[in-house]
């Protein structure tokens, strides 16, 4: 069949507002109406309904698959990796810059980095602002005449500090009266590479992007020594491309989906390697409907699809709700086969989902 078959559930199955009953009804839904050697999944909005609905399922003797973090994202290098995506897509991303400001080694240790953080504050600018300016000597009040052009040559490998001797940057100290001799090779260094990221993250924002060409293109700036890990990461993101073009040339949500990516990949090939090693005829997965993308079952339950719930409370602005309804609807294109939509009858059901007497029309 093109399309999985659908059901939800009545009212008088759910009468009483707890995610405990619904966890129950769902479970039983499985029992009567879905064969056992098709692969099962239930997927909800909020980890807080996770525990209720594990507490259920093993009470009837389903084994529970929980979808997790992958331990390939755990190592240094992709984290590494992702606080340079991270970047890109935000040059105010202080936890980024705070992971990466010595990664790999340019020359900026701990004491000049707390000084360009120090000096930064005192001038009321963002680090990274600040950084930039000093890239271009912005903050020296010197002519336009004497700052270095935009084509002028780039740092491009962090063992290259600009020319500057052990003891320091030579006659560039006189250039850069507001950062010492000693932080000042490692702290252009970083300028550069901040500048080479956000001119990669303005290419994020436009129209018809290569996501797996843009990843290549920032290791490519991180200067990342290049490995097995690297590699990994490298062809989830090309995995990852075509997903990239339903948020093509919207630029007020490339961080939100840069963190998506990383967030996303590492899920499914953990959960991919998880239900290899753990699933069976009496397996259910259960999973966030974000965690549940790029991952297929025969047989998909979504629970809580209540207003405050899906949509979630915080939701506001149109494109929130947008939002919402492309992530009930990506997990509603989990199910293979068979589709069940749960709402409690306590709440009202949520405004995605389209009434019984209508799913004939």
């Amino acid at each position: 069949a093109p399309y999985p078959s659908f059901e939800h559930l009545s009212h008088d199955e759910v009468n009483r507002g707890h995610w405990m009953i619904e966890a129950s009804a769902v479970a039983r839904w499985f029992e009567e109406k879905v064969p056992k050697q098709m692969t099962k999944a239930v997927l909800y909005r909020s980890q807080r309904q996770a525990d209720c609905i594990e507490a259920e399922f093993k009470s009837r003797g389903f084994r529970c698959v929980r979808l997790k973090s992958n331990e390939l994202f755990k190592k240094k290098e992709i984290r590494d990796a992702m606080a340079y995506l991270r970047l890109a897509a935000d040059t105010h991303d202080m936890s980024a810059l705070e992971r990466i400001y010595s990664v790999p080694t340019r020359r900026l240790g701990l004491k000049g980095w707390e000084e360009v953080k120090a000096k930064a504050a005192q001038a009321h600018k963002h680090v990274a602002d600040f950084l930039l300016d000093l890239l271009n000597n912005e903050t020296t009040g010197e002519p336009d005449s004497k700052k270095p052009s935009r084509d002028s040559p780039r740092l491009d490998t962090p063992g290259d500090p600009g020319g500057a001797t052990e003891d320091g940057p030579g006659d560039d100290g006189e250039k850069y009266p507001q950062i010492s001799k000693r932080a000042l090779p490692g702290a252009l260094n970083l300028a550069h590479v901040l500048q080479r990221l956000k001119d990669v993250g303005g290419e994020l924002r436009g129209e018809n992007v290569d996501f797996g060409e843009i990843v290549r293109r920032i290791l490519d700036i991180s200067c990342l020594p290049k490995g097995e890990e690297l590699e990994q990461f490298q062809s989830l993101a090309n995995s990852f491309a075509p997903g990239w073009a339903h948020f093509s040339g919207d630029a007020t949500r490339v961080a939100e989906v840069i963190v998506e990516f990383v967030s996303h990949v590492a899920v499914v090939r953990s959960s991919e390697k998880d239900l290899e090693e753990e699933g069976g005829p009496d397996s259910v997965v259960l999973g966030t409907l974000h965690a549940a993308k790029g991952l297929e079952f025969d047989a998909v339950a979504i629970i809580g699809c209540n207003e405050n719930n899906i949509p979630h409370y915080y939701t506001q602005t149109d494109e929130q709700y947008a939002e919402e309804r492309r992530v009930l609807y990506v997990g509603m294109t989990r199910a293979r086969k068979l589709l069940l939509v749960s709402a409690l009858s306590r709440g009202q059901p949520s405004r995605f989902l389209v009434p019984g007497e209508r799913l004939d029309e």
